[in-house]
């Protein structure tokens, strides 16, 4: 018998470390937790808003532009 739970626990331990054994799968996330979520990529999606505007401001606010930089103020500006 010491025979056999010797066997089954190499086995087991072989089975483990070769990845036989699965992880026990993450919680589902709670509503707390997608709010945070929802929040986070609304702030980030703010920051890059506000990133796109000051560009747009700091490259397009020159009184003279040429052809070329008001074909890419206007892309910048659809970007937005």
């Amino acid at each position: 018998m010491d025979l056999l739970q010797l066997l089954t626990t190499a086995a087991l331990t072989l089975a483990t470390s070769l990845g036989g054994a699965k992880p026990p799968d993450a919680p589902p996330p709670t509503v707390q937790g997608k709010l945070e979520l929802r929040e986070a990529q609304q702030r980030s999606a703010m920051l890059e808003q506000k990133k796109r505007r000051r560009e747009f401001e700091r490259l397009c606010s020159l009184p003279l532009l040429s052809p070329e930089r008001l074909q890419d103020c206007r892309a910048l500006y659809r970007e937005m």
